[in-house]
């Protein structure tokens, strides 16, 4: 993703000694800050302080937690949000990260100038869960498309690249640039497998709630996509891969929610796996999708692409455009004994 800074971290209790960070604690007394911000963690300062410093960043002490060497790390409910510039998350394996219920993470104002920066950047990552029932993580839409920032719509509230077994769960994801989740693949790199979204509250994005661009085996369950709005296709949810990607292996939505988005709840547009050979294996169960400006569009499915989407026990109430193609097929089935 452009716009990659090195992540810094967070200074260690043992590297401290009369370290620059000593003498911060000095000037923060000095200042009539007293001493609170320099026990222990690292603290943001409180608003009188900040007003007095300057803009607040909070982007190395939330890096610095994501860099930490443990198996679980807990983001800490602030005061009031945790304001940040690009984060990331590489190369990391067999972590839990924890927003604490009430914990937000936003989006700094006057930063995220490259059309690709996202709050989250997960890179290389296998067996990450990031689990933040009652956390939030929010970006600043309307700022984007002002004369300040070069147009575009690629500032994902989260952005995932070549990882597997991924769990994201119980969050509020919400005004992205973007994707509030992107699901992506780069070329020559394999597709993201295991990605599991769950109980996700995604809302008012300006290109789509997910992009999931190529998958193996994914899950997403129990979300609500609304309110997405700026940019086509402003879907729901967009399976759209880009050129030379792996294609959709497994994939399955189900008891998931799709409501006032601007374009479709829902979009297949397969057109770039043309003369490919990559399969289309898409499942939704138990879902809904009304209010949009369809249900379900699906189109751009040449004669060479096949494989199946199927549709059960799905609320499709609103109507849709469904253009198959010859060798995939399209089921919408009601499971027996369901009302």
């Amino acid at each position: 993703m452009s716009g990659r800074h090195e992540p810094q971290s967070r200074p260690h209790a043992a590297a401290r000694g009369d370290s620059p960070w000593k003498l911060l604690c000095i000037a923060a007394l000095a200042s009539g800050l007293g001493l609170s911000a320099c026990a222990g963690n690292p603290e943001r300062p409180d608003s009188a302080a900040a007003g007095s410093l300057g803009p607040r960043d909070d982007t190395a002490y939330i890096q610095g937690l994501l860099d930490e060497d443990s198996s679980e790390i807990v983001i800490p409910k602030g005061d009031g949000p945790w304001l940040t510039g690009p984060l990331f998350l590489t190369a990391a394996r067999d972590k839990r990260i924890v927003f604490e219920e009430g914990c937000e993470i936003a989006a700094l104002r006057g930063r995220f100038k490259d059309t690709g920066d996202c709050l989250l950047s997960l890179e290389k990552c296998t067996n990450v869960t990031l689990s933040g029932y009652g956390a939030a993580l929010t970006m600043n839409r309307k700022d984007y498309a002002g004369p300040d920032y070069r147009k575009g719509e690629w500032r994902h509230c989260i952005s995932v690249l070549d990882s597997s077994s991924v769990l994201i769960e119980g969050l509020t994801i919400a005004k992205s640039g973007g994707d509030g989740v992107y699901v992506g693949q780069r070329r020559g790199e394999p597709a993201c497998a295991g990605i599991t979204l769950r109980n996700l509250r995604l809302e008012d994005h300006y290109r789509q709630g997910v992009s999931v661009i190529a998958a193996r085996d994914f899950l997403m369950e129990g979300c609500l996509v609304t309110g997405t709005g700026g940019t086509p296709p402003s879907a729901g949810i967009d399976f759209e891969p880009n050129s030379g990607t792996d294609g959709f292996i497994n994939c399955l939505v189900r008891d998931c929610l799709f409501e006032k988005n601007r374009g479709p709840g829902i979009i297949v547009y397969p057109v770039k796996l043309k003369g490919s050979g990559r399969p289309v294996d898409i499942r939704f169960e138990r879902c809904v999708s009304r209010r949009n400006l369809l249900s379900v569009s699906m189109y751009g499915i040449s004669p060479d692409i096949s494989g199946s989407i199927a549709f059960v026990d799905c609320d499709l109430s609103f109507p849709s455009w469904i253009h198959g193609g010859k060798n995939l097929s399209v089921m919408r089935t009601k499971n027996k004994g369901r009302p």
